[in-house]
């Protein structure tokens, strides 16, 4: 009697355990997982799905407030509390950016692409990240040239404790005229990738998705993903808790004091938001994200 009690006892437990969470998957209109797309209510972060678009969550105390999905390249989506427990999955429309009409003198019909940002070959030092912040960097459009990204690199030099080859998300924004920072996303893409080698420069092919360097310049992105990304992607330190970044597999960005001011930003969590502040070393010198990009012009 005493052993099915306890079985019994047990299984309510569980069964009122289960019955706090929400559980779901984030898709594409075709049926893809989204991979890291970001939960919030009220504005404030309350989790995230993971690479297969999986998310657990905690049932919200009020059961009226609506659950935002939101992720680089779709559309934001506003889900009820009933909504989720009747479907249990959200399914976000991939976000069609309208694209500028470029024109482009091609008279002397010569196409050479040019590099432009922060164009430093050595390196001064490594920027250990941290899971789920932004690191951007402004590239002026100082010659008012018109042309299209060709492609985007970043300096990645693996931290201590950390993996250069942790995924990370690219994220472009145009610059906001009335704030000077990230502004409107240019992406219409949810691009995740990773580096294949430690110490060095990592290009990605952005060419395919007909990106215009803007007149005002815009602002180029690392995006790192939730801890739980880092936690899985390899082994972990004996004898330190895994909820200390310092010991996640996350890469980390090269920095140089190698331009007249500082045009790099992070966007990370400010209390229960997330905002962009200008990046500071506390150098007197102007320190700068290792990050550039090639634009196709014709001349």
């Amino acid at each position: 009697m005493r052993k099915l009690l306890f079985f019994f006892v047990c299984f309510l437990h569980i069964s009122v355990a289960k019955s706090q969470v929400i559980e779901g998957y984030v898709i594409s209109e075709n049926t893809i997982p989204v991979s890291y797309a970001t939960i919030s209510i009220n504005n404030i972060v309350v989790g995230f799905s993971d690479l297969q678009g999986k998310f657990q969550l905690a049932k919200p105390e009020n059961l009226t407030d609506s659950l935002l999905f939101s992720c680089g390249g779709f559309v934001s989506k506003k889900v009820t509390y009933k909504e989720l427990r009747d479907v249990n999955k959200v399914i976000l429309k991939r976000l069609f950016i309208e694209l500028k009409e470029v024109a482009i003198d091609q008279s002397n019909g010569v196409l050479k692409s040019l590099k432009l940002g922060n164009l430093s070959r050595n390196l001064v030092g490594s920027f250990h990240t941290r899971p789920n912040v932004q690191y951007a960097l402004f590239i002026e459009n100082t010659m008012k040239i018109t042309g299209y990204i060709k492609s985007a690199s970043f300096f990645i030099k693996q931290p201590p404790g950390g993996d250069y080859r942790g995924l990370f998300r690219i994220r472009i924004y145009k610059k906001d005229p009335s704030s000077n920072m990230p502004g409107e996303d240019l992406l219409n893409q949810n691009i995740l990738v990773h580096a294949d080698k430690n110490n060095s420069w990592f290009t990605v092919d952005l060419s395919k998705y007909n990106l215009v360097f803007e007149d005002d310049g815009l602002f180029v992105a690392m995006e790192t993903l939730p801890k739980e990304q880092y936690l899985a992607e390899g082994k972990l330190k004996p004898g330190i808790t895994p909820t200390y970044w310092n010991n996640l597999n996350l890469p980390g960005i090269g920095f140089k004091e190698s331009m007249s001011k500082s045009y790099s930003w992070i966007k990370s969590k400010a209390g229960y938001n997330y905002r962009w502040t200008p990046f500071d070393t506390g150098s007197p010198n102007p320190a700068n994200f290792l990050i550039n990009i090639d634009v196709d012009v014709f001349s």
